[in-house]
């Protein structure tokens, strides 16, 4: 499904392990939960990032729809994301993919070293997955797709922010469940997701 339009081009999402979060949100997004350690009190752990924000000559255009996630927040606040479980039927083989966004590197806030992610399926160890693509002034897009066997009837999936200092933004859209052979899908977001890193947002935190 579309991620939903909200009242702003830009609106922050956090967590309830975040420090003093507050006390009306909000803490989910169409259907996913915000989760992470990362933050101060009053500061969005992730964002959502409608395609008209821009910083100057950068865009920030969803790769699906009109609204992305950009899972490093507000500047970068390290391992935050958001997560969801869904039914799925044991044994049987399921698709998952997603896009990961970077923003132009040449552009200050977002020059040093990839975008990256990192996927939790279920309780087990987190899969890395790096995006080193660039596109002048706004979001490189790259498709990942990851396949499993389903062990449960309840499926758990998180996406955290990966990407190290120095890169503000991690996009993250289109996350799409798709059950093998049968044809049906389970849209997970149809997230127009993207990113944010608001240039002016990042300097009156550091100031």
């Amino acid at each position: 499904h579309s991620f939903p339009t909200r009242r702003s081009s830009d609106l922050g999402y956090y967590s309830h392990d975040q420090g003093n979060p507050p006390a009306l949100g909000p803490f989910d997004i169409a259907g996913w939960s915000v989760i992470g350690l990362g933050g101060a009190a009053g500061v969005a752990v992730v964002m959502q990032l409608g395609n008209g924000y821009t910083e100057g000559a950068l865009r920030f255009d969803a790769q699906d729809g009109t609204q992305s996630l950009d899972l490093t927040g507000e500047g970068n606040q390290g391992a935050n994301g958001v997560k969801q479980s869904v039914s799925t039927i044991i044994g049987m083989p399921y698709v998952l993919s997603f896009y990961l966004g970077r923003e132009d590197p040449l552009a200050p806030g977002y020059e040093l070293g990839p975008s990256a992610l990192d996927f939790v399926l279920n309780q087990d160890a987190p899969i890395t997955f790096t995006d080193t693509d660039t596109f002048s002034n706004d979001i490189a897009w790259k498709q990942f797709v990851f396949g499993f066997t389903a062990t449960t009837a309840t499926t758990t999936f998180a996406f955290l922010n990966a990407t190290g200092t120095g890169n503000n933004f991690a996009g993250l859209d289109n996350v799409d469940l798709e059950a093998i052979p049968e044809p049906g899908t389970l849209a997970l977001f149809g997230l127009g997701l993207g990113i944010l890193l608001l240039l002016r947002r990042r300097k009156n935190t550091s100031s």
